[in-house]
């Protein structure tokens, strides 16, 4: 019984014996397992601790260093998408020298070239139109043209024809404020008499079956515009709006309405509407003159892609057409091809 007690007291501890080195002696020692296991787990879970928090932590990290990479391709990413779908705005900068920083950096330069080109054509384009312009109003004498018309105007009114003098005076009207000069800008008062001159001669063109109606700010009519912008919508709204309808009431307003910065410019009729694919077609299709495209290459070589012109139609319904342009009260500096092409003002890129 004694000796049983004995070994299972001794079972509770562990027994390590180490020889000592060159003498005929050993030396043990009995170590409590209770304690010795304790101490190991303890350890052990320490170890297991600091290896989760270790991994945790460079989980972490990893995490916010890739999405620094990720986030700096997504920009790239989502610039390429805009500039894909035509918005060429590009505010994109990285000054980093990695590879992803270069290749922003090549990004941006080749953005530059291809904005510098665009520039070239449009300016090349304005060049050209003008020219042609130039070219036409070479081959008309406006003194030979007034007089010609003024002497018409009076046989005409020694006649007794009322309508071939008002219709002489009204082509007579529409030339001076066309020819202006050879000006580019013209003031509000002045593209709205060319409006109304145009718009008498149709009138007795189409035997009055239609109205005209003006909108016009009196506070607006000194500010200076582009000439000829009005001229190819209203022409348009009479072409595919009015002139198609049949039956029903067929009108055509034209407004303009000052605000703090901006004139904006508004022609509406009352005709047969355009579905969205004639719609897409009339202002992207390039004609020649002074068509609705145009109009809105002009727009946006002038005062950047914001300020292009807007269209609503519906089959049925009628049109409106909304022109914004900056407001100004001076005559805007022109260049050579007699267009305004202030950096400041051209906000492509």
């Amino acid at each position: 019984m004694l000796e049983a007690e004995k070994e299972k007291g001794l079972q509770q501890y562990l027994y390590v014996e180490n020889k000592v080195k060159g003498m005929p002696v050993s030396i043990g020692i009995y170590m409590d397992k209770k304690s010795t296991y304790a101490g190991i787990y303890g350890m052990l879970y320490q170890i297991v601790l600091v290896v989760l928090c270790s991994i945790f932590v460079i989980m972490l990290v990893s995490y916010y260093m890739s999405r620094i990479l990720v986030r700096r391709i997504e920009l790239l990413t989502d610039s390429v998408n805009q500039i894909e779908m035509g918005n060429m705005v590009l505010n994109l900068e990285d000054d980093s020298q990695d590879e992803i920083g270069v290749l922003i950096r090549s990004f941006r330069k080749m953005f530059d070239q291809i904005q510098a080109l665009i520039r070239e054509v449009y300016q090349s384009k304005i060049a050209r139109q003008r020219l042609e312009m130039q070219a036409l109003q070479a081959q008309i004498n406006p003194h030979f043209l007034y007089n010609t018309l003024s002497l018409i105007n009076w046989k005409a009114i020694g006649a007794g024809e009322e309508d071939i003098s008002r219709i002489t005076l009204a082509l007579s009207d529409f030339y001076r404020t066309t020819l202006s000069r050879g000006r580019s800008f013209i003031t509000v008062e002045s593209e709205i008499l060319n409006i109304h001159s145009y718009l008498e001669i149709q009138l007795m063109m189409h035997d009055y079956e239609f109205e005209v109606e003006y909108d016009i700010d009196p506070a607006v009519n000194g500010c200076y515009m582009p000439k000829l912008i009005l001229q190819p919508l209203v022409e348009n709204a009479l072409e595919h709006g009015l002139d198609l309808k049949e039956e029903g009431e067929k009108k055509l307003t034209i407004s303009c309405r000052g605000e703090k910065e901006t004139l904006v410019f508004v022609v509406r009729d009352t005709g047969v509407g355009m579905d969205e694919t004639t719609l897409t077609r009339l202002v992207k299709t390039h004609t020649t003159g002074y068509g609705v495209n145009n109009v809105n290459d002009r727009l946006v070589l002038l005062y950047g892609d914001r300020h292009r012109l807007y269209i609503e139609s519906r089959p049925g319904t009628g049109t409106n057409v909304w022109i914004r342009i900056p407001r100004s009260d001076k005559m805007p500096e022109e260049t050579e091809d007699g267009e305004k092409m202030e950096a400041g003002n051209n906000n492509m890129v």
